[in-house]
C-alpha cells in the first residue's frame, strides 16, 4: 500500500509539474554572448527541451551572461531545435556524434566530458544538467570562475577532497555493486597521474577552469580503469561521472560546493521547519532535481513557477 501510494504522489505531483513547465515557452528569451569567456554547456534530451530552458534562463539570471553552447543526444527533433533557438538568441547546437570521444566509452554522458574538456582551452566551462534550478544568487561560483578555479556539486558527507587511499578503501569496504563505487575502490591505481586527493562530487553541475590541459588525461583515466574493471563494466552508466570527479580532482584548488546552497534533491534530504520553497529561498542557491526523487513532493514544481514568475 505504501509503494502504491507512492507511485500515486509522483503521478500528480509530475502532472502539475508539466503544467507549470509549459509556461516556461512565454519568458522572454535570453542570449548566447560570443565575446564571454565563459562558455555553459549543457547536453539536451527531446523529453527534457523545456526543462532546459528553465536550468538554462534561471542559471544565466543568477549567474550573468554566457556563451552558451548545446549537445543535441540525437533525439531533438526540429521543433525542438526551433525553440531552443528562439529562446537562446546565437546559440550554438552540436551533435553528439560530431564529438571525438578520445577513446572513450560511448554514450552515459561521455560525449558531453569530452566536448567540454576540449573547450576548456579556449574558456572557463560550466555543466549543467537540464534538471537544474537555479533559485539564489551564485557568488561562490562567480569567484570560482574569476579565480580560474573548478568546482563540483556535492554532497555533505564529502565536503572536502578525500585522500586517494582513504577513498579507495572506504569504497571497497561498502561492498557496493554501483560502478561508480566499484570503480572509486579502484581510485588507487590512478596515482600514475600524480593524483592525490578525490572530489566526490556529481556531474551535473561543475564548473571546469580555462586551461587545465584535461582533455588529454581523460583517455589515461579511462584506460587505466578499463584494466581494471573490465570493458562492459566501464562502458556503464555511472563512469562518467566517476571520470567527472577524477578530472575536477586533477584541478588544482577545485572545491566542493557548500551543502545545502548547492545540492542533489533528496541526497540527502534537507530538513527545515519551514515547508516547501519557502524553506529553500534566501538559504539555497541551486538544486539538482536528481531522477529518484524527483517528483516525491512538488518542489520541483514551485521552483518552476518561482522561476518562471521571475524571468517575467
Amino acid at each position: 500500500m505504501k509503494e502504491f501510494l507512492s507511485r500515486l504522489v509522483k503521478k500528480r505531483n509530475l502532472i502539475k509539474f508539466n503544467k507549470a513547465l509549459a509556461n516556461v515557452i512565454d519568458t522572454p528569451p535570453i542570449s548566447s554572448v560570443d565575446h564571454s569567456d565563459v562558455l555553459l554547456v549543457s547536453q539536451v534530451h527531446h523529453a527534457a527541451v523545456k526543462m532546459s530552458l528553465v536550468a538554462i534562463k534561471s542559471f544565466i539570471q543568477k549567474f550573468g551572461d554566457c556563451k552558451i553552447e548545446l549537445i543535441n543526444d540525437g533525439s531533438l527533433t526540429d521543433s525542438d531545435l526551433s525553440l531552443l533557438t528562439s529562446h537562446i538568441k546565437n546559440v550554438i547546437i552540436v551533435n553528439i556524434e560530431d564529438i571525438d570521444r578520445l577513446s572513450c566509452p560511448k554514450g552515459g554522458c561521455w560525449e558531453r566530458l569530452c566536448y567540454l574538456l576540449k573547450r576548456t582551452e579556449d574558456y572557463y566551462v560550466i555543466q549543467l544538467d537540464s534538471d537544474t534550478v537555479t533559485i539564489g544568487a551564485v557568488p561562490e561560483i562567480r569567484r570560482q570562475v574569476d579565480d580560474n578555479r573548478g568546482f563540483t556539486i556535492g554532497g555533505p558527507m564529502f565536503p572536502d577532497p578525500v585522500p586517494i587511499d582513504y577513498m579507495s578503501k572506504l569504497a571497497e569496504s561498502w561492498k557496493n555493486s554501483h560502478v561508480q563505487a566499484k570503480a572509486e575502490s579502484n581510485l588507487s591505481a590512478l596515482k600514475v597521474l600524480n593524483i592525490t586527493h578525490y572530489l566526490r562530487g556529481c556531474a551535473a553541475f561543475t564548473g571546469f577552469p580555462k586551461g587545465s590541459h584535461l582533455q588529454t588525461l581523460l583517455p589515461e583515466v579511462s584506460e587505466i580503469m578499463e584494466k581494471q574493471l573490465g570493458k562492459a563494466t566501464w562502458s556503464e552508466w555511472g563512469t562518467e561521472q566517476f571520470s567527472s570527479n577524477v578530472m575536477q580532482s586533477l584541478c588544482e584548488h577545485s572545491q566542493i560546493l557548500k551543502w545545502p546552497k548547492y545540492h542533489n534533491h533528496g541526497f540527502p534530504s534537507y530538513e527545515t521547519k519551514q515547508s516547501g520553497l519557502n524553506a529553500y529561498l534566501g538559504k539555497v542557491s541551486l538544486i539538482h532535481f536528481i531522477g529518484p526523487t524527483r517528483f516525491s513532493n512538488d518542489l520541483y514544481t514551485q521552483a518552476i513557477q518561482h522561476t518562471i514568475q521571475s524571468l517575467r
